[in-house]
């Protein structure tokens, strides 16, 4: 997807527009899974994913406002147009969270039951974020996340929020998969990814989801 997108005389952020498809499938793919069987995976987790999804992507796109705020006045396009940093959508994820925090805590909800209904909303929206930017340098990670997908909608065991299994099975499935695809992984011409001790940063993330994981203890277990 190209970074600038122009209708008419209308210019729309390219990656934003990607995020809120990705955003959107995932939260869809999330309500399906959810209706599918309302009896063992009912609860608030749309909305409350909803909410935080709405807080990442305000915090990732007004952030840099808070750097230069007379952009607001001066350039009021900007809103439109410019899209924040990488430590601006660490703002957002860090505000998500809390907001969750609160949620959860508030409304008593079970953590572990939040935790397993995650990936079927994570997984598809990254299906979709891999499959419409950088393509096709992503194309290995987007078949990666649809065969996990496919893995967690058949388990029995992780189609029963409450378990602990499907995070667990998504942390692994991530972190080694991840790890073993990126082996692979082709970058655009004339890039290359800075190394610290040999991988990159991403393959250090990788890692240490896949060391979360295989630590990821059932209830009960």
């Amino acid at each position: 997807m190209p970074e600038l997108i122009s209708v008419g005389s209308l210019r729309l952020d390219g990656g934003l527009l990607a995020a809120f498809l990705s955003v959107f499938a995932g939260l869809t793919a999330l309500g399906i899974w959810i209706k599918s069987s309302k009896s063992t995976r009912g609860g608030p987790w749309l909305d409350l994913m909803i909410n935080a999804s709405v807080i990442t992507v305000v915090g990732w796109k007004l952030a840099f406002l808070l750097h230069d705020p007379t952009m607001l006045w001066e350039r009021p396009s900007s809103i439109l147009i410019v899209r924040g940093s990488f430590s601006d959508l660490l703002i957002g994820i860090i505000a998500a969270s809390l907001y969750l925090v609160w949620a959860l805590r508030r409304k008593r909800l079970s953590w572990l039951k939040f935790f397993d209904a995650l990936p079927f909303a994570i997984l598809p929206g990254f299906i979709v974020w891999n499959a419409i930017t950088a393509f096709p340098y992503r194309m290995v990670y987007m078949v990666l996340f649809v065969v996990l997908y496919i893995v967690l909608l058949r388990s029995q065991e992780a189609g029963a929020p409450g378990t602990g299994d499907a995070m667990r099975m998504f942390l692994i499935g991530i972190g080694f998969g991840g790890l073993t695809v990126s082996l692979f992984a082709v970058y655009p011409q004339g890039t290359w990814p800075e190394l610290i001790l040999g991988l990159t940063m991403l393959q250090w993330c990788l890692i240490g989801l896949a060391v979360l994981g295989a630590l990821w203890r059932k209830q009960g277990g």
